[in-house]
């Protein structure tokens, strides 16, 4: 790659992908929810640009549990 194509590191970040969701999944396994999480009826994730692939992750993965 040439020098200064790539000034935040994006590629570095782009090739620990497959580590980053092992992470997060591994994370959401442990998490605590309150006693009162199956009476949510909603749910928001935001974000921009590349920040949006989580909700369109969650989004494909859960769209048979998800309205």
């Amino acid at each position: 790659m040439r020098k200064g194509a790539d000034p935040g590191g994006m590629l570095g970040w782009l090739a620990r992908s497959p580590e980053h969701m092992r992470e997060a999944w591994q994370r959401s396994r442990s998490l605590a929810l309150p006693e009162w999480h199956p009476q949510t009826t909603s749910a928001v994730l935001l974000g921009m640009g590349g920040s949006a692939i989580g909700g369109d992750l969650v989004a494909g993965i859960w769209s048979d549990r998800l309205r």
